[in-house]
């Protein structure tokens, strides 16, 4: 069965938003031992709207 465009296009930005999810998680564990890392996380983090008030450095 032929998609049409809009499931296509539906399934196209759940796909999308699962691989920015994966990203995100992905540079926030690794920034949470590599200070190279932290650097892009803090980059990238609010293009994507996440802030993190509140945290100490040194501690998970």
């Amino acid at each position: 069965m032929k998609l049409n465009n809009y499931e296509r296009i539906k399934d196209y930005e759940a796909e999308r938003e699962k691989k920015e999810l994966e990203f995100i998680i992905n540079l926030t564990r690794e920034a949470l031992t590599d200070p190279e890392k932290e650097k892009e996380w803090n980059a990238v983090r609010t293009s994507f709207a996440l802030y993190t008030e509140g945290r100490k450095k040194g501690r998970i």
